[in-house]
């Protein structure tokens, strides 16, 4: 069965199109925040697929990038190797780079926690291999995955033309 990725308007509203038949119906989708990600439709044409919810504000990209992070708090100093990539975490993949943030994992153990902000730098593989160097905040923590979202909302020209590409 097909899955249809489909994101949730600001009103918590989506709507869901039939590939079949282009029939639409735009339905109230906070009921199914809670429950599983995916819901299974049947259009009235008879075809049925699957419609999976994305809450996310920003697309997210499938990337592989290396880079580093950096936690400046007077003496308790930390410099680490991180990799941007997809994550397996509580079963879900992490689709890992987007406008609002990212998530990625330490080369080693780590002593980053919710709240924490950090600098990280990594290299986009664009054809111009544009540096990016960020402020974010942590967001969460498990094990040596990193979820953080960047600290201002100017994700700059590089990352932008990037996250289109």
């Amino acid at each position: 069965m097909e899955t249809v990725k489909t994101y949730i308007g600001e009103d918590n509203t989506v709507t869901i199109r039939c590939a079949a038949c282009g029939r639409k119906k735009t339905i109230d989708a906070v009921e199914y925040k809670t429950a599983n990600r995916e819901l299974t439709v049947k259009c009235q044409c008879g075809h049925s697929f699957s419609v999976a919810f994305e809450w996310r504000k920003f697309y997210r990209k499938q990337v592989a990038l290396a880079g580093e992070y950096i936690k400046d708090k007077g003496s308790d100093q930390e410099v680490g190797e991180m990799v941007v990539e997809d994550i397996r975490w509580d079963g879900i993949v992490l689709e890992n780079l987007g406008m609002g943030g990212l998530a990625f994992q330490t080369n080693n153990k780590n002593s980053l926690k919710k709240g924490d902000i950090i600098h990280v730098t990594f290299t986009l593989d664009d054809v111009r291999k544009s540096p990016i160097t960020r402020n974010v905040v942590v967001k969460s923590v498990n094990g040596r995955v990193v979820r953080a979202e960047f600290c201002d909302n100017q994700p700059g020209r590089a990352l932008m033309f990037y996250m289109m590409a």
